[in-house]
């Protein structure tokens, strides 16, 4: 008969898997052993008595002798990855190689200004904690999801009309936030505070935002500068100049010093005004400057020495005991004014001076009139000339005829044509630098008419007026009391 032998399998590690086709074969015959892993295990290879026989879990073989067979299987090792996202979001730490069934914890830590949001493996989410333990039966490929934590940035103005801001809204932890205060017509931007403490005195102000914030922009009403001048130097005064609010009314004023005159406020070389006093709403910083002129001296006085006299000349007395003092008044004009008068007064300073203190620069034509001089000391003496009225004679033109009084003039001063003119007649009042003061239109003017000029906006001081129309033109001087 045949011999029978004996195919014996083993498992190593036992729990590793099973092992199957053992049994009774007789001599010759195909046996087939497979060996089949458990979960978690790998087939390594068949052995026998320690020496290698096959890798392949189904081995085939012809019988001819007793065998002993072992499947020998080894535990599944895998790999844990961790990542995060974004990159700067923070920390994931746990991954490496684990064995099949041992226990893995990975852990996410935000970086500062983020928070942790998951654990996510393809895209699907896995765990909310942070910390996330269990137990390694596969590859695992694991991503920390971190995301910024976002604050509030609130902005307010203070007043609330003194102007606008913008850059306010959320912000991520770590983020710049630039925010920008623009102020109003009439403010200035002053500061930025949080919680009342000055953060900033920019407008533009940029920082780290760690929090929610809630910063106050404080406007203030702006101040400016009015600054006056005198020009020529010691013609004059200008006041009321310095800081104001604005929309605050300001007053400059203007006046001029003995024998001079105002003329206009400029700025800038451009005029504002002829109004010495000026008024005007303060909206930005202002260079105001005062301009006057030396009034045209239109007489001259003589002492009885024939020594010109101004004010504060001292005349010498022959004699301590009073008498009459001779003074001549001359006109510097070719044309009179009616009820003009000239005054002044002088002061008897010891026994042989008297000093001139005060005289009224007036037109007037040649006069004399004796002054009273006294004994007593320290008294004041004071002679008044009074001058009918005269007209202009100049003839220019068609306009010869033509008549202005009176001159010097107040508010209001005549005009008086002989002859009739047609069409249209142009009036302009002028100063002697160019500037044009004043003009009206007439038409078709009679014979004998007398037109009256309003003055009242014309700045005291001394112009030209020129008549012009289809008969030609004239040229006539003008005093503004």
């Amino acid at each position: 008969s045949q011999n029978t032998y004996t195919v014996s399998v083993s498992n190593s590690p036992t729990s590793g898997g099973t092992a199957t086709g053992g049994g009774n074969y007789t001599h010759g015959s195909q046996a087939t052993i497979t060996a089949s892993p458990s979960a978690g295990y790998s087939f390594v290879n068949w052995t026998e008595g320690g020496s290698f026989v096959s890798t392949n879990p189904s081995y085939t073989f012809t019988v001819n002798s007793n065998r002993s067979f072992q499947a020998n299987y080894s535990l599944n090792s895998y790999r844990v990855s961790v990542s995060n996202s974004p990159t700067s979001g923070g920390t994931a730490t746990g991954g490496g190689d684990f064995t099949h069934g041992s226990q893995a914890t990975v852990s996410a830590n935000p970086s500062s200004g983020y928070s942790f949001v998951n654990w996510t493996e393809g895209g699907s989410f896995v765990s909310a904690n942070p910390s996330y333990t269990f137990t390694v039966t596969a590859d695992r490929t694991l991503v920390a999801n971190f995301s910024q934590i976002v604050y509030n940035v609130s902005i307010t103005s203070s007043p609330t009309s003194g102007g606008t801001t913008n850059g306010a809204g959320p912000y991520g932890s770590g983020s710049t936030a630039n925010i920008i205060a623009t102020p109003a017509t009439g403010y200035r931007f002053v500061n930025w505070t949080r919680n009342g403490t000055i953060v900033s005195t920019s407008a533009n102000y940029s920082f780290t935002v760690t929090g929610n914030t809630t910063l106050v922009a404080n406007f203030a009403i702006a101040s400016y500068t009015i600054t006056t001048s005198v020009n020529p130097a010691g013609t004059g005064t200008a006041s009321g100049g310095g800081s104001f609010n604005h929309g605050a009314s300001v007053t400059v004023r203007a006046t001029p010093a003995s024998g001079y005159q105002f003329t206009n406020w400029t700025e800038n070389g451009t005029e504002v005004s002829r109004t010495a006093n000026y008024v005007f709403t303060v909206t930005e910083n202002r260079n105001l400057r005062a301009n006057f002129s030396q009034i045209p001296r239109l007489l001259s006085l003589t002492g009885p020495s024939g020594t010109a006299l101004n004010n504060n000349d001292v005349l010498d007395l022959e004699n301590s005991d009073g008498g009459s003092l001779v003074i001549t008044v001359s006109a510097n004009a070719d044309w009179t004014v009616a009820e003009n008068s000239l005054w002044f007064s002088a002061v008897k300073e010891s026994d042989t001076r008297l000093r001139l203190n005060y005289m009224d620069n007036i037109s007037v034509v040649d006069k004399e009139d004796p002054l009273h001089v006294t004994t007593a000391m320290g008294a004041q003496m004071r002679i008044i000339i009074r001058q009918r009225a005269r007209v202009s004679q100049i003839s220019l033109s068609g306009f010869g005829k033509t008549e202005l009084y009176p001159n010097p003039a107040g508010d209001k001063t005549l005009l008086r044509f002989a002859e009739e003119h047609k069409g249209k007649i142009r009036i302009s009042i002028m100063s002697f630098q160019g500037i044009l003061v004043k003009t009206e239109e007439y038409y078709d003017i009679q014979a004998d008419q007398t037109i009256e000029l309003d003055l009242a906006t014309v700045p005291s001081g001394q112009y030209l007026m020129l008549i012009s129309g289809e008969d030609g033109h004239k040229t006539l001087q003008l005093i503004k009391l």
